[in-house]
């Protein structure tokens, strides 16, 4: 399916010289690049090396990447795929009253059943899961899903998606592959405290769980928990990196919002949107937990892979904020993703996207995402 390159320097020249050196690797037809945010390439320069690619090109840039069982804050990874792939560019994606249904129509025909579709967002664009429902009505669950959410820790929007074209934001993109793959989706947050219901929203962002402000319940519970004042004199997310919000599932795990923020009325911005009339449950996690849900993620991805495929790459679609709560025991996360001889590649998102098994097509928060990709490549 694809041969890789990678390295961890924020030289562009160099990153040039990887795309060039995969492109011209004989049966390679286009090339997905994954880029680290630290490296903060020119925009001009990147759109020009993008633009002089001698074939398709797509990609994204996110917080962090995943090689082999390494995390990486800088460099890039180029995948060289052995088809000629046709990336398409959605834009506007946190516009309101977008009809993404008709334009998904209109820009793509057609999907053929058993491949693969890598699905790339701008993390903080505000209509994301209008999008992915609209992805579901269009194109259904005869394809698998994986992808994730662009951009930059920052927690400003940025552009973060590019093709040949160059580099934009508040976008979605999608790439239909002719591979087959197997996908497993898991997290590890467990229940702590709720249901509570979302009484006001506004499409991320909580204003209100039972009528009162989204943060004043938000902290009551975290109080409880943990005792004191818990984001007295410390920043918010690094109190709320490690309890995330869920949205309840039939006999599955929940539906996860990372809130990211808060204002000064006490609403909780999280990434994604939380939909008003919802009910949320305020989750925990621990290593332990976290760890053995990335293990299952490769376990159920690897089982949804027909029997006689062979398998080459585990692609990762990580979340960030797993690993800013392990810290330096992301590495185990990682091992858990394959040992060191095995092809583990990704990204660390803003958000995961996939279907699990036949299940609807989801955009998660704080999640692992393992795509089993069928080993397909036979260069001569």
């Amino acid at each position: 399916m694809m041969i890789v390159k990678w390295n961890e320097t924020d030289a562009i020249d160099e990153l040039g010289a990887m795309i060039t050196d995969v492109s011209a690797t004989f049966g390679v037809k286009s090339i997905m690049v994954l880029s680290c945010e630290k490296n903060r390439y020119s925009l001009d320069a990147f759109n020009r090396l993008l633009a002089e690619a001698a074939v398709p090109i797509f990609g994204g840039i996110f917080p962090a990447l995943i090689a082999k069982n390494r995390l990486l804050d800088r460099g890039n990874i180029v995948f060289g795929l052995d088809e000629a792939v046709s990336p398409v560019m959605v834009p506007e994606l946190g516009k309101p009253r977008v009809n993404f249904e008709s334009l998904l129509d209109e820009l793509i025909p057609h999907i053929d059943p058993g491949n693969t579709v890598a699905v790339f967002v701008d993390g903080f664009s505000k209509r994301i899961n209008a999008f992915i429902e609209s992805l579901f009505t269009v194109f259904g669950l005869e394809v698998n899903y994986v992808g994730g959410g662009a951009g930059s820790l920052s927690m400003e929007q940025e552009p973060c998606l590019f093709t040949n074209s160059g580099v934009v934001g508040d976008a979605a993109m999608l790439v239909p592959m002719g591979i087959r793959s197997g996908i497993g989706v898991c997290h590890g947050w467990q229940f702590l405290k709720g249901p509570f219901r979302v009484t006001e929203s506004d499409q991320n962002t909580i204003l209100t769980l039972d009528w009162r402000p989204a943060f004043e319940v938000y902290r009551e519970v975290l109080t409880a928990h943990l005792g004191g004042a818990p984001f007295e004199n410390r920043e918010f997310y690094d109190v709320a990196k490690g309890f995330p919000f869920g949205i309840a599932r039939m006999d599955n795990e929940h539906i996860v919002r990372d809130p990211v923020s808060r204002d000064e009325n006490g609403a909780l911005v999280c990434v994604g949107e939380v939909p008003e009339g919802a009910f949320v449950s305020v989750l925990l996690g621990d290593e332990a937990s976290l760890i053995n849900a990335a293990g299952r993620a490769l376990k159920m991805g690897q089982d949804a892979l027909p029997q006689e495929s062979t398998t080459g790459i585990h692609l990762v679609m990580d979340c960030i904020s797993r690993a800013l709560f392990l810290d330096d025991r992301f590495g185990l996360e990682l091992t858990a993703l394959g040992d060191g001889e095995t092809r583990v590649f990704g990204a660390c998102t803003l958000g995961e996207i996939a279907n699990c098994g036949h299940e609807f097509i989801e955009f998660y928060n704080k999640t692992c995402v393992v795509a089993v990709i069928e080993e397909t490549w036979n260069q001569s």
